[in-house]
């Protein structure tokens, strides 16, 4: 059996046309046998040129999976590198986010500490205007004091 098959892939569709068989006394009529030899020529001829279209086909299509699977490879190779690349921006990113929070901080320290040192300046002037408002206040009452005194002694050495 298994010989009979690679019999039967070797055989072309020229050998079935060129086969002849004898004549035999009341055997298979010679038309038809030759007719099935045509028909079965033409329909391996047709077997083997659809097979050759199919492999040729098949090689296109294997040509361009590896294409395809070589392009695929490489955008995979550029996404990865994109994606080091993304966390190395991303990594520098923070580093530069973090020293402009710390240069941030240090500012702002500053600034509520001057703006302390400011508000206790200002609160130590508020202090002396207070002190020189009581301080003026009570001269300013001694003067009214003494002149109505004096307003007084006038008034009182007149009608004395």
């Amino acid at each position: 059996m298994e010989r009979r098959s690679k019999e039967m892939t070797r055989i072309n569709p020229e050998d079935i046309l060129r086969k002849r068989f004898s004549a035999r006394f009341r055997g298979a009529s010679r038309k038809k046998v030759l007719e099935f030899l045509d028909t079965t020529s033409l329909m391996l001829r047709d077997a083997l040129v659809e097979n050759m279209d199919l492999r040729e086909r098949l090689k296109a299509s294997a040509d361009t999976l590896k294409e395809r699977k070589d392009e695929s490879n490489l955008v995979i190779d550029k996404l990865t590198v994109s994606i080091q690349e993304a966390k190395h921006m991303r990594s520098e990113a923070l580093n530069r986010a973090f020293q402009i929070m710390a240069q941030t901080d240090e500012k702002v320290e500053r600034m509520i500490a001057k703006a302390q040192l400011e508000s206790i300046k200002i609160h130590e002037d508020i202090d002396q205007a207070r002190i020189l408002k009581l301080h003026f206040q009570n001269e300013l009452d001694m003067l009214v004091g003494n002149h109505l005194e004096m307003i007084e002694h006038v008034i009182t050495g007149k009608g004395e």
